[in-house]
C-alpha cells in the first residue's frame, strides 16, 4: 500500500449548506482542524470531510478519531492527507508523514480497514451495497431515473 492516499465523487460533494452545520462553519472548520489537522483543504470554511460524498460521512469520522487516537503525539502535526476520493468502487485516503517519516504500521492498518470498510457502504446514502458497486441498488435506481 503506498503512503500516499485521493477523490473524485462525480459531482457527489458534501459542501453543506451553512445551516446545516450552524451559523458559525468558519470557526466550527477552524476548530475541527485544531484537533484534526490533516483536514485542512486551505480553504478555511471547508474540511476534507466536507468533500466527500455524503453517505461516507460517517465512516470517513470514524477514520479521523481512530487516527487521532493512534497517532503518537509527535506526529499529529506532521501526519498530511494529500487526497480522499472514490476509486474502484471504494474510498481511497493518500495520507503520508510531513518530514518524509516512515508511516506507522497502526495507521496503514486503520487506513486499510477503512478503506475496505468503504466497499460496503454507498457514498451516496450510507447503506449498505454490493462491494462492486458505488451505490446501493436503490440509489443506483434513483440515479438510473433522474439520469445524476
Amino acid at each position: 500500500m503506498s503512503n500516499l492516499c485521493y477523490h473524485n465523487t462525480q459531482g457527489l460533494c458534501r459542501k453543506k449548506d451553512i445551516t446545516e452545520r450552524g451559523a458559525n462553519r468558519l470557526e466550527s472548520s477552524q476548530t475541527l482542524i485544531k484537533k484534526y489537522p490533516w483536514l485542512d483543504i486551505g480553504d478555511g470554511e471547508y474540511t476534507l470531510i466536507d468533500l466527500l460524498p455524503d453517505g461516507w460521512y460517517d465512516l470517513a469520522w470514524g477514520l479521523c478519531i481512530e487516527l487521532r487516537n493512534t497517532l503518537p503525539p509527535h506526529l499529529i502535526d506532521k501526519y498530511k492527507v494529500a487526497e480522499a476520493k472514490e476509486k474502484y468502487c471504494m474510498l481511497r485516503w493518500y495520507d503520508y508523514i510531513d518530514d518524509f517519516g516512515e508511516m506507522p504500521e497502526s495507521i496503514v492498518d486503520i487506513v486499510c480497514k477503512y478503506e475496505e470498510k468503504s466497499k460496503g457502504v454507498c457514498m451516496i446514502c450510507g447503506a449498505s451495497k454490493p462491494k462492486d458497486q458505488p451505490f446501493c441498488d436503490y440509489c443506483m435506481e434513483l440515479r438510473n431515473i433522474y439520469n445524476i
